[in-house]
């Protein structure tokens, strides 16, 4: 697998530019600012790309850490949306196993204590959506 995974494209008219590189990607920030977005042209990349994903989002946050797991073990993606409802350290332990692109919206990215994870914070301005490293 690539050590960075490459987007540009064009998604409902929003220029879309995004760099991520194995392991976890966090992406940190106040509601509106693009996450969601951003992971929604992750997913339609995995899929024009025949790329093994797993979208997880609030539907998920009932599920226990094995059956998570079990959702995820034979995705190279993982995309977990609104993370603050349902992602616990245990769970960011058990996914990051094996050399996957785990992709992490959360408002608040204190509530990771990981070590090796890149955060971005996401830019959307002027029909143009960005990531800048942090």
């Amino acid at each position: 697998m690539a050590i960075k995974m490459v987007i540009k494209q064009q998604y409902n008219g929003i220029d879309v530019e995004a760099e991520l590189n194995t392991g976890i990607n966090l992406l940190s920030g106040n509601s509106g600012t693009g996450k969601t977005l951003l992971m929604q042209v992750v997913e339609l990349y995995c899929l024009e790309n025949r790329i093994k994903y797993t979208f997880l989002n609030y539907r998920n946050r009932e599920n226990s850490i094995d059956q998570l797991s079990k959702l995820c073990e034979h995705s190279d993606v993982i995309i977990i949306d609104n993370a603050d409802l349902f992602v616990t350290e245990q769970l960011i332990s058990e996914l990051k196993k094996g050399s996957k692109y785990i992709l992490i919206s959360l408002k608040d990215s204190t509530k990771i204590d990981e070590h090796n994870i890149t955060e971005f914070i996401v830019h959307y301005e002027n029909m143009k959506l960005r990531l800048e490293e942090i």
